[in-house]
């Protein structure tokens, strides 16, 4: 199988892996967190709140309880993430299961043999093209008999292989029979790779994602949406990150199924010994990023095969920013289980990070290392790989979930572009490093030399690169630790040059990762080719001149100065630099030698800077500044850097005499091996001591850090994430529930629906109240009044009688404050850094709204010989215009939220009917709708059965509104009298029924009687 073709499969199983395992994450945030998101619960209950400068709470407790709050969630989670991973793996079995006689069976395949006489006609062409071709047995030939193309394709299973003709190209065989054997061979060759099971599993990947893991997500988002979650940021973020994961699986997707073209083309042309087979067939255009690459490029790779040797850009940025990726879901997944600071899980992880990015370097490496071999002579073997693998682990940062759901953009900070700049230029160097190293071992990179070279990689790849994995994390350090310290530093320098060399050294001095690691993966650079290739002596005698130019730049930089220890920091930072202006002069002298000699110079120069820094500040059993403890924290990485300015600046100059020994990596300028020894001693003498510096200055700020300010808007997000937003609504339904069933007249169940709402609030405040001061109080205050309001409900209604105008009363304070708390929820930003500063408000007052029973009227109100009547039952009507046969409690913007009515029966079969509805605004928006529709309906019919009334509208007017409708039928005319009253947000309406035409004489009098019960 060709090597190309594996590496580009593995990335797009990489990036499926990815996609599953964050869609899987975010389902199992609340399949098994309770009420919220798992991550923002454990916050919340731990009070771990964000702050406005991306400042940690340093408070070890919360967060060990944080990471047990999450550790006891660790089984559901790996059930959902295992789950995940499982069902990807099923679907994409079936998919792959499915797809030949999904083929087959689309195309309408034939087996050829069934064919009898096109069978006998290619038959032995197909055995001999068989032969040929290698193959132990002859494949399944298929004819495809709708397409008339000169084409062919091979598909199938490891153990069941198939290759389709169309049509096409079966009758091409007796016009062009070369043509016809280039086809046939080309599809099997891609049966001699073994590359067909891996293209339809390509295939089946790609398409198990999108029905496990797309499909599944887009899903939940617009639940979550269309449930009232809105589009916060985090979710648009999230739906602009996911098609970049989808562009990159399917980029991947497009580059396996590519690069197996051009490695079946190469088979082809050493068969038929043509360079270029195709060229009496038509060229298909295809779209750019489709599957088969164009005639032009299956040219290039033909006349020179040895271009499929070549690493690409392309290849390795996707490569690199598809493990940056995963790694990063990973411990986005796995961060509250066993990836955190108290274990040894970030070091499992970085381990794990640097064995992937080193194998794409010792791949990019081999297959360098390979070309070369071949006889390619292309420049920049190294430089393109090494380009896209830089800048693939620098821009995959950048996607990880941890710098995506990062909302107030503290992870993209100027430190963190400086610092992915700084990665990408690291990672390029390492790759060339890697590649000068495997072309060095020559044919002996499969042997022990090359599996140690490997592991120096590893090596390299862990010290050196590990700290790209976590670069997003360092803004969040700086504004609280280096800001502050290199404010300090400045002011102990006393500022100009002092300060500008302090400050530099302060940030070399504190970079990633210990002195110990560091100083081995910098010593390989320079020992792993030196091995290889003898070094030259050219080396040492520039190493010892530097050595003693290091000690000369030390006594001078030490001159002067004052006695005090804020002078001896900086005398030792004047000396640091000292030294390495001396490392970079010796490396560029010596790079006429050779880049071993560069890096070997550098190397000892900055051993003996190094140990006269010591003697200089020796005093009294220790030094007398810190970065006199250990300059071994900066002169090692200070020397690869002399070294690779050198390289880059100073052109090597080999006789021509020593041209061909050099090239074989020995000179006759070398020295032995063993040379090396001294320096590896020596160097492993000036790193182990670290003496004390007792009356040192401090680097970092002795002082406690300044207070957190917690960030007003990420706290709330958090917190109703967490599980507030939850509990809240519950309090509002509930609470809603038991306020409009007041007017149902069931006082058992209304008694129930009471204590539900007390439960719900007990439910909430075992909940941590919001953490914004003028969010708490709206929600102290809205419990409060809710849970007031639910005890009077319960009393009063379990009573058989009682005023419940306490209860409207506590309930609708209760809904102020919700509602006010609701706008400093995560769709209401806003108003949260608004009211941040200001003190709580205080309790909002409003008038109890009035119980709708006491507007009704009574017997004692109407005239004689009228009695109470139950509802009449109402009939299934339909209407020629059924807008106008609508109940009025219907009409308009509005609907009533509580509604109280009665009927009275009185002589002649006259009814006097009432109805009170309550709106949540004004009532008149209801009642100019009415009118409105009276207007409109001064004619139209209903009918019941078989019963027909023609209906007559007339509008009178006036204040109170009335309305006069006659209903006439085949027998009998009634007419009805309908007044409308309106006071505040209560509509009431009065209608006169009879078999005679009802006066304003008639309805005066009841309709005082309304106007004094609403409070006119």
């Amino acid at each position: 199988m060709p090597a190309g073709t594996a590496f580009r499969f593995v990335t797009l199983i990489g990036i499926a892996l990815a996609i599953t395992l964050f869609v899987a994450d975010s389902f199992s945030e609340t399949a098994f967190a309770g009420r919220g998101l798992a991550r923002a619960r454990c916050l919340v209950l731990h009070d771990l709140y964000p702050a406005t400068s991306g400042a940690l709470d340093l408070d070890g407790r919360k967060w060990r309880g944080y990471y047990d709050c999450l550790n006891a969630l660790r089984g559901g989670q790996l059930l959902w993430l295992a789950g995940g991973l499982l069902l990807l793996a099923l679907v994409t079995w079936l998919i792959y299961q499915a797809q030949p006689w999904w083929r087959i069976r689309r195309g309408r395949l034939v087996e050829l043999r069934a064919v009898p006489a096109l069978w006998a006609r290619v038959e032995p062409s197909l055995v001999e093209l068989t032969r040929r071709a290698g193959l132990p047995a002859m494949p399944e030939f298929r004819l495809d008999p709708g397409s008339p193309r000169a084409g062919g394709v091979a598909f199938g299973t490891h153990r069941r292989p198939v290759v389709a003709l169309d049509v096409g190209l079966v009758l091409l065989h007796g016009r062009d029979r070369p043509a016809f054997d280039a086809v046939v061979l080309h599809e099997l060759a891609h049966l001699r790779h073994r590359d067909v099971p891996m293209t339809y599993a390509t295939i089946a990947v790609w398409r198990a994602v999108l029905v496990v893991a797309v499909l599944p997500y887009l899903w939940g988002v617009a639940r979550a949406v269309h449930g009232g979650l809105g589009w916060d940021t985090s979710t648009v973020t999230l739906l602009l990150w996911f098609p970049v994961l989808l562009a990159l699986a399917y980029a991947a997707r497009t580059s396996v199924l590519r690069a197996r073209e051009f490695h079946a083309d190469a088979l082809v042309v050493r068969w038929t010994g043509d360079a270029d087979p195709y060229r009496a067939l038509p060229e298909v255009r295809a779209p750019r990023l489709t599957a088969h690459p164009t005639r032009a490029a299956r040219l290039a790779a033909t006349n020179d095969p040895r271009v499929l040797l070549l690493p690409g850009f392309w290849a390795f940025f996707l490569g690199a920013v598809t493990w940056q990726v995963l790694t990063g879901t990973a411990e986005f997944g796995l961060s509250g289980l066993w990836v955190r600071s108290d274990t040894a899980g970030p070091h499992v992880v970085r381990v794990c990070w640097s064995v992937g990015v080193a194998v794409l370097v010792c791949l990019a490496a081999w297959r360098g290392a390979a070309y070369r071999r071949a006889g390619g002579d292309r420049s920049g073997v190294f430089l393109r790989p090494a380009a896209g693998l830089g800048l693939g682990l620098a821009l995959g940062t950048l996607l990880v979930p941890t710098v995506v759901l990062d909302e107030r953009g503290l992870r993209l900070s100027p430190l963190t572009w400086g610092l992915l700049a700084v990665g990408a230029v690291v990672a390029a160097l390492v790759c060339g490093w890697a590649g000068w190293c495997a072309v060095l071992l020559g044919d002996r990179l499969r042997g022990g030399r090359g599996v140690a070279v490997a592991a120096a990689v590893l090596v390299v790849c862990w010290s050196c690169l590990g700290w790209l994995l976590t670069a997003h994390g360092y803004a969040g350090a700086w504004s609280t630790v280096f800001s502050p310290a290199l404010d300090r530093l400045d002011a102990l320098a006393g500022g100009g040059a002092d300060s500008v060399v302090v400050r530099l050294v302060f940030l070399a001095y504190t970079g990633p990762g210990d002195r110990f690691s560091a100083t081995a993966a910098l010593a390989l650079v320079w020992l792993v080719p030196a091995l290889l290739a003898r070094p030259p002596r050219a080396a040492f005698t520039a190493g010892a001149v530097g050595a003693v130019g290091a000690v000369v730049a030390v006594v001078l930089a030490g001159l002067g100065g004052a006695g005090t220890p804020e002078g001896a920091l900086v005398r030792t930072a004047w000396q640091v630099v000292a030294v390495v202006a001396v490392q970079v002069v010796v490396a560029c002298a010596a790079r006429r030698a050779g880049v071993v000699a560069a890096l070997v110079a550098a190397w000892l120069t900055g051993v003996a800077g190094g140990a006269a820094i010591w003697v200089a500040h020796w005093s009294g059993g220790g030094v007398d500044a810190v970065v006199a403890r250990q300059p071994w924290h900066v002169l090692p990485f200070t020397a690869v850097v002399a070294a690779v300015l050198a390289v880059a600046l100073v052109r090597r100059r080999v006789p021509a005499r020593q041209a061909e020994p050099v090239r074989r990596g020995v000179s006759d300028r070398s020295v032995a091996r063993v040379a090396l020894v001294p320096v590896v001693v020596v160097t492993v003498a000036v790193l182990v001591p670290y003496p004390p510096a007792p009356s040192a200055v401090a680097l970092l700020p002795t002082e406690p850090p300044a207070a957190r300010q917690l960030d007003p808007v990420a706290a709330m997000r958090v917190w109703a994430q967490g599980g507030g937003q939850v509990l809240l609504d519950d309090v509002v339904q509930a609470q809603g529930r038991a306020f409009f069933g007041m007017a149902a007249g069931d006082r058992p169940a209304q008694v129930a629906r009471c204590a539900e709402v007390v439960d719900r609030i007990a439910d909430a405040r075992r909940f941590p109240g919001p953490p914004v001061p003028v969010a708490r109080a709206h929600w102290d205050i809205g419990l409060d009044a809710s849970l007031r309001g639910a005890q009077e409900c319960t009393r009063v209604f379990a009573a058989p009688s009682g005023d419940p105008s306490p209860v409207t009363e506590q309930f609708t304070t209760a809904n102020t404050e919700f509602l006010a708390l609701l706008r400093l929820l995560p769709f209401g930003e806003a108003a949260v850094r608004a009211n941040t500063p200001t003190t709580p408000p205080a309790p909002t007052t409003t008038k109890p709204p009035v119980d709708l029973a006491t507007l009704l009227l009574t017997a004692a109100d109407l005239p004689p010989g009228f009695t109470v009547a139950p509802p009449s039952p109402q009939d299934e009507l339909t209407s020629d215009r059924p807008e106008c046969s609508q109940d009025n409690a219907d009409v308009g913007p509005q609907q009533p939220v509580a509604r109280a009515e009665v009927q009275f029966s009185g002589p002649g079969n006259t009814t006097i009917s009432q109805w009170v509805f309550r709106y949540p605004a004004a009532a008149d928006r209801s009642l100019a709708a009415i009118t409105d529709l009276y207007a409109r309906c001064a004619r139209y019919s209903v009918s019941s059965g078989d019963i027909t009334l023609d209906i007559g509208v007339r509008v009178v007017g006036g204040t109170p509104w009335v309305a006069e409708v006659t209903y006439g039928g085949p027998y009998l005319t009634l007419y009805s009298r309908e007044v409308f009253v309106v006071r505040g947000d209560v509509l009431t309406t009065l209608s006169f029924h009879g078999r005679r035409p009802t006066t304003a004489a008639d309805t005066d009098r009841l309709v005082a009687a309304v106007v004094a019960k609403s409070g006119g």
